[in-house]
């Protein structure tokens, strides 16, 4: 079986030479690192690390949760009363 290079960096010791390793349960892309023989994948280390859904779905997830939170709220909810007091 040939291993082949990627240019993915290992976020444990910052060395970018990885080899594709299999894949995880989730059926993303492994990598294991040559000098510490980490295994990782592309999100290990991101903001994303640990959860499964993609990375676009989390973040409109957060856009959607945070909106009515926004500091232009108030007066939109106010135009959408129809100028009521809040």
């Amino acid at each position: 079986m040939i291993m082949s290079m990627t240019t993915e960096v290992c976020p444990g010791c910052g060395l970018a030479a990885a080899r594709k390793n299999g894949r995880d349960r989730q059926g993303r892309q492994l990598h294991q690192c040559r000098g510490c023989q980490r295994r990782f994948t592309a999100r290990s280390a991101t903001p994303f690390a640990g959860y499964r859904f993609p990375p676009d779905v989390i973040a409109l997830a957060v856009r959607w949760l945070s909106w009515p939170f926004s500091p232009s709220a108030p007066i939109f909810w106010q135009s959408l009363l129809g100028g009521a007091r809040i």
